[in-house]
């Protein structure tokens, strides 16, 4: 329950569904913070696919980006039960290392309002329906796990290569640039077997994040992407009522 809580909180879909892997609960993190303070052209490596050529598009496009705001839609779809779970939300991420993510359930979908945040090594999840609080230390630097919902967003294309096979996705769509992510450890992609971004191809912005597992495939769809935007520290805040349950562990 702990761990399919946290690990659907970091997704935006707050659905009780089973078969999500043990490691999932992890930090979400983003090259951002590396990045140079003046963007660069990336030049193309010899031997690179078009798929990693246009990553490194995106990473120098990325280059000064200290901030990032979005909206998003979120659909689930269990492949073993058929249900469907639709979620909305909103995340906002600061350097080196503030994110949080806030979503409004919907009763007829079965989906909760949840918060979760990242901040000082921990993964930290409120439910409010279930008056509880999650807290899980998580991993640091290169141990640590890339968030899906930054994925398209500019990581270093190298640390890419070394956590994911990269493709062109397996279903194109019109107008966009479909890169398809195979993990080559799930314990870094949140426990996803692939993560398939598709890129605006003009623009260069993710539009659309397909997330699949075996039992299950869920569809970010990103809304009113905003870069650099100012962030009120209190965005970061950290806030629930006294009377919840707080519950903590070491990495999962």
């Amino acid at each position: 329950m702990v761990r399919r809580l946290i690990v659907a909180a970091l997704a935006g879909c707050m659905a009780m569904a089973a078969g999500l892997r043990g490691q999932e609960a992890t930090t979400p993190t983003l090259a951002l913070a590396d990045a140079p303070s003046t963007a660069t052209i990336a030049a193309q490596q010899p031997g690179d696919s078009p798929e990693v050529a246009f990553l490194r598009l995106i990473e120098a496009k990325n280059g000064e980006t200290r901030s990032l705001q979005a909206e998003f839609t979120q659909t689930r779809v269990d492949r073993v039960f058929s249900d469907e779970v639709v979620s909305e939300g909103e995340f906002w991420y600061e350097a080196p290392g503030l994110f949080r993510a806030s979503y409004k359930g919907d009763k007829d979908s079965g989906s909760e309002d949840s918060d979760i945040w990242m901040k000082d090594n921990k993964l930290i999840s409120y439910t409010p329906s279930l008056r509880q609080v999650e807290i899980v230390q998580q991993a640091a630097g290169d141990r640590a796990p890339v968030n899906q919902l930054l994925l398209g967003f500019g990581v270093k294309v190298e640390r890419i290569q070394r956590l994911f096979e990269v493709q062109p996705a397996a279903k194109p769509r019109p107008g966009t640039t479909g890169i398809r992510f195979v993990s080559r450890d799930v314990d870094f992609s949140l426990g996803y077997d692939s993560i398939t971004v598709y890129f605006d191809t003009t623009r260069r912005e993710p539009q659309i994040i397909l997330l699949e597992q075996e039992d299950q495939e869920i569809t970010v769809e990103l809304k009113k992407v905003r870069m650099n935007p100012q962030i009120k520290p209190s965005v970061f805040e950290t806030k629930w009522p006294k009377n919840v349950e707080i519950l903590e562990y070491k990495q999962l």
